[in-house]
């Protein structure tokens, strides 16, 4: 099975404001494997290349308050 850009999770903050100031942005600081990919927007963690066997993969998000 092929599970490049294949969607693995999804990362979640939220904030009290509502509309345009509850916006939240989300980054991946830390793939030292480089398959990862994160939309910015919505959180969706994706798959960026082909993965070989099995691996324990470590990553750190950060979430960032937007809003007005």
């Amino acid at each position: 099975m092929r599970v490049e850009y294949c969607v693995v999770l999804k990362v979640y903050a939220t904030d009290r404001d509502a509309g345009d100031n509850a916006r939240i942005d989300y980054e991946l600081r830390r793939d030292l494997s480089g398959f990862f990919i994160i939309d910015s927007h919505t959180g969706w963690v994706t798959v960026a290349r082909p993965m070989t066997g099995v691996t324990l993969h470590v990553l750190t998000f950060y979430s960032k308050y937007i809003g007005a």
